[in-house]
């Protein structure tokens, strides 16, 4: 079974997070956190085809779409609040990714990145001319139900925590292990009568839930939303986000989606180049870091643990003086 970093390390992190937005913290830096959540909730999502499962998914972004214009359609057709779009949002995203599934998980390895792909391409083709959700535009008018931006933080940190013990949970059940043996060796994992095609399609349809939750959420962050925020490039950059924080691990959602959203702001400055500098941030990680982030970090742990236990020789118990010797005499 492969390595998990604990869930409690993810929890942890998020309660100096939620530390940090109780004692007063600046206004943008608390968006920028909102969004590094939002997106961890999209990326916890993805991890479970593309890293527990190993199948290169990149079309996390258009669930993310399907799940925020599902909420504007409603919005604009009824008169249900915040809740309800919240519901309809990750209802929405898994019918969707259900009906998709059905033929994209019949494909392999690059013929299903390219399918998952290129259903950004479509997505964002389709919204472009939907002149009714503004088309071109984009569509505006999400409210929050909380006052403050300090409390709508402490919402997103709920649910991030909710998810990531949902998908520890799911790690220790049979999709979860069935997940990772199929990642190991799909012949194999058939071949023991693993439900190969029904553990992937139970994997993307949940991961589709996950990012049109997501979708919702990042709508009622920004107050608005357009067709260029879930094409195919942000599928992309969701995947690198994954592989960047640790694929099949706890905390590389979180630690993917901080790279993903806090880097360019880093950059700002640079104003396009930007992108240039997360190019090569990206390449620099994965040199140092095949694994992702949290493979350097459980490395470093590990070597910490080693340095600090005393070498093997001082761990045996002391022979008492004159036993050899006495051994030797008889």
């Amino acid at each position: 079974m492969r390595r998990h970093l604990p869930s409690v390390a993810t929890l942890a992190i998020l309660l100096a997070l939620g530390l940090y937005g109780g004692t007063g913290a600046d206004p943008y830096l608390l968006s920028v956190l909102s969004t590094v959540l939002i997106y961890t909730v999209a990326v916890t999502g993805l991890n479970l085809l593309a890293g527990f499962g190993g199948y290169p998914n990149l079309s996390q972004a258009t669930f993310m779409g399907v799940g925020a214009y599902a909420a504007a359609f409603i919005q604009q057709t009824s008169d249900w609040g915040f809740w309800g779009l919240l519901a309809v949002g990750p209802v929405a995203a898994a019918v969707v990714g259900s009906v998709l599934a059905i033929p994209l998980l019949r494909l392999e390895g690059q013929y299903f990145a390219i399918a998952t792909l290129l259903l950004g391409v479509v997505f964002t083709t389709v919204m472009r001319n939907v002149e009714s959700l503004g088309g071109e535009t984009g569509v505006g008018g999400f409210t929050r139900p909380f006052a403050g931006d300090t409390a709508w933080f402490f919402f997103l940190l709920a649910i991030t925590a909710a998810l990531t013990l949902l998908v520890a949970w799911i790690a220790r059940r049979p999709l979860g292990r069935h997940l990772d043996a199929l990642r190991q060796d799909q012949s194999l994992s058939e071949s023991l009568g693993i439900p190969v095609y029904r553990r992937k399609f139970e994997a993307f349809v949940i991961g589709a839930g996950m990012g049109g939750l997501a979708g919702v959420l990042l709508a009622h962050n920004a107050f608005f939303i357009a067709p260029e925020q879930f094409n195919f490039f942000e599928s992309f950059l969701l995947f690198v986000a994954l592989i960047v924080g640790g694929t099949g691990t706890a905390a590389g959602p979180l630690l993917g989606a901080a790279f993903l959203v806090a880097l360019p702001e880093v950059f700002r400055f640079a104003q396009e180049a930007r992108y240039l500098f997360m190019g090569i941030a990206f390449v620099l990680v994965m040199r140092v870091s095949p694994d992702g982030i949290v493979g350097a970090v459980s490395r470093l742990v590990r070597r910490t643990r080693g340095a600090a236990r005393p070498p093997a020789h001082q761990l045996r118990e002391p022979v008492p003086a004159g036993v050899g010797r006495e051994s030797e005499d008889a």
